[in-house]
């Protein structure tokens, strides 16, 4: 779609699960990035603050993928069936 700025962009959102295991959320997009000094433990804006509750409810873990935008990687265990 186009942003505010008029500029075209693209979002890739991906999931799967391996075979009798993780289950793999990508989220990325082909944006300007992010800045070169941003940590995602101590990012303090909302967004990141979702994030890592998110991972931590998964019991989960989030790394991020630079390059031309950013892609955010979430791997979680399946969740229990009662």
């Amino acid at each position: 779609g186009t942003s505010p700025m008029g500029r075209q962009g693209r979002v890739e959102v991906r999931l799967w699960q391996e075979v009798g295991g993780e289950i793999h959320l990508v989220v990325g997009d082909d944006g300007p990035g992010l800045p070169p000094n941003l940590s995602l433990e101590t990012a303090d804006s909302l967004g990141f603050q979702i994030l890592r509750s998110l991972t931590d409810q998964l019991k989960g873990s989030l790394c991020l993928e630079e390059g031309l935008g950013c892609t955010f990687h979430l791997r979680f265990p399946p969740p229990e069936v009662p």
